[in-house]
């Protein structure tokens, strides 16, 4: 599952991991005023955003993270 942040005043999507402790550090610096939050996107869903927002790009940095998620300790 995913959590997408549709950030409409630049037209990116920053993709997060549902399970993550917090929101990756690159996003700390964004104003979210003029942004939509989808919180635990599977399935049907995912390809329904992914088509509504298909002109938008995906955040490079959010990208590298969910395809190189960081172990925390603890973790499983």
């Amino acid at each position: 599952m995913e959590t997408w942040i549709v950030h409409h005043a630049n037209t990116t999507i920053h993709r997060c991991a549902a399970n993550a402790p917090a929101l990756p550090s690159h996003l700390e610096a964004i104003d979210f005023r003029n942004a939509e939050i989808f919180t635990r996107i599977q399935g049907r869903e995912l390809r329904h955003l992914a088509r509504a927002y298909s002109s938008y790009i995906c955040c490079e940095e959010c990208e590298a993270a969910l395809l190189n998620p960081v172990k925390h300790r603890g973790a499983a």
